[in-house]
């Protein structure tokens, strides 16, 4: 995944949260994570354009399960 804030970019590399719950019955897929990442680029007191993309280049072409944003200063 990558996340890109006011034209700087940043690869991470996220760690899986499921297990196949198709094969477990456990709670699986649907198990989310909290995932903390310190980014540069913001431009504090000004708007500021955040990015979230998946690079080609990988293993894969499809990225994480985005589910949201929280920015704290």
């Amino acid at each position: 995944m990558t996340i890109s804030v006011n034209g700087v970019t940043k690869r991470l590399d996220l760690p899986l949260t499921g297990k196949s719950s198709e094969l477990t019955g456990l709670k699986g897929w649907q198990d989310s994570s909290l995932f903390v990442q310190i980014l540069d680029g913001f431009n504090p007191g000004k708007t500021n354009t955040v990015v979230i993309s998946n690079a080609r280049g990988g293993l894969i072409d499809y990225g994480a399960d985005f589910v949201g944003l929280r920015i704290q200063e």
